[in-house]
């Protein structure tokens, strides 16, 4: 495939709330997010490298929405996010903005994985 072909790929309307906080991964209509689980694994590594003091109750909820990505390769989509906040327990009457809020943070250390084909094909040919 051409890097031309491959830029079509790319979506064209991506919703803002989406946009603001994962613009590469929005752009890929291929993008996935996944993870891997345990709790204690999950309070050292967060812990060495994003806040040694983290409350318990924090790494809990945040452990939560971890096991809840981690369950199946995800779409990258508005609608999916929807669906996994119901699905976390913690997480069913906060705001969407401070859920993504939550998935960025995660993504940010390196505990939640982002694969966007279209993006590294795009890039391999640049």
């Amino acid at each position: 495939m051409t890097r031309n072909e491959l830029i079509k790929m790319l979506r064209k309307d991506v919703p803002p709330i989406l946009m603001t906080r994962f613009a590469p991964m929005c752009l890929d209509p291929r993008a996935t997010v996944s993870a891997v689980h345990d709790f204690d694994s999950f309070q050292i590594f967060w812990r060495s490298v994003r806040n040694p003091s983290a409350r318990r109750d924090r790494m809990k909820k945040l452990f939560d929405l971890y096991l809840a990505v981690s369950k199946t390769h995800s779409a990258f989509s508005l609608d999916q996010f929807r669906y996994l906040k119901t699905t976390v327990p913690g997480y069913e009457k906060v705001s969407m903005s401070l859920f993504l809020d939550d998935i960025a943070e995660l993504i940010s250390v390196g505990v939640l994985i982002v694969n966007t084909p279209t993006i590294d094909a795009i890039e391999r040919l640049s």
